[in-house]
């Protein structure tokens, strides 16, 4: 009447073996989940290390502004340009109207920074005051 009977040892090793396999299913899934969104994070880091790269070399960002502010149809209505360290600001005077509008395309879809921008109406022609952030 002391002895255990040997179906109740099975039946608890069979139990605790359908919550280890039961354990091991959930931490599997669980670990398929986060390996997937490990490589979403990887993903997102390196397109912020490149945008970062990108947009935070000042050196590169001089060099664009420079390069537009040479451009033929821009160079001839600059009339004042102050390099400061980490700005560049830009007066064009007498932008007549189409070529207004394509200064402006020019210098909004570049990759610079612009930090201000304004522009004043006269009779014939358009004043622009430009601040690059470096």
């Amino acid at each position: 009447m002391n002895r255990i009977n040997p179906l109740y040892i099975l039946g608890l090793l069979v139990a605790i073996l359908l919550i280890v396999l039961y354990q091991n299913h959930a931490l599997q899934k669980r670990i398929a989940q986060e390996s997937a969104s490990l490589v979403q994070l990887e993903a997102k880091a390196k397109e912020i290390a490149t945008l970062k790269r990108y947009w935070g070399d000042a050196k590169l960002q001089k060099k664009r502004i420079l390069s537009i502010l040479s451009a033929p149809f821009i160079s001839r209505f600059v009339k004042d340009k102050k390099v400061y360290k980490n700005k560049i600001h830009v007066s064009l005077k007498g932008v007549d109207a189409p070529n207004a509008d394509r200064v402006m395309d020019k210098i909004f879809n570049s990759f610079v920074k612009v930090s201000s921008f304004k522009a004043t109406q006269n009779k014939n022609s358009v004043d622009m005051e430009v601040e690059f952030a470096l």
